[in-house]
């Protein structure tokens, strides 16, 4: 009988390392590890509705590592009041069919 077990791989070591939280609610975190993946991110507290009490945190931010295929992949995002809004080039985009068909309702409305 063959039997398979799992590859043990070392943990990848943590070089860099931040997280600083204010008391306004706003914060900043991020790391890097030696194998070169990063993470950043930054919130703060602002107004994100009509009045003065709808107030959310808005966050920024980075990611970037290298996959299993060898190749860089980075994103950046944003979260706010329209949501989240991921970039990376190696994000789908929308399809062109898609946007013609959303501005044809936008038309007919």
């Amino acid at each position: 009988m063959v039997m398979a077990s799992p590859q043990y791989k070392a943990p990848i070591p943590i070089i860099a390392y931040e997280n600083e939280n204010s008391p306004d609610g706003s914060y900043s975190y991020g790391y890097e590890s030696a194998d070169g993946t990063k993470s950043e991110q930054r919130g703060s507290q602002r107004v994100v509705g009509n009045s003065a009490d709808d107030i959310g945190t808005v966050v920024d931010g980075a990611v970037s590592y290298t996959g299993d295929d060898g190749k860089r992949y980075e994103l950046t995002y944003i979260s706010d009041e329209n949501g989240y809004q991921p970039k990376g080039d190696f994000l789908p985009s929308k399809p062109d069919y898609l946007l013609r068909v959303f501005n044809r309702g936008l038309r007919t409305n």
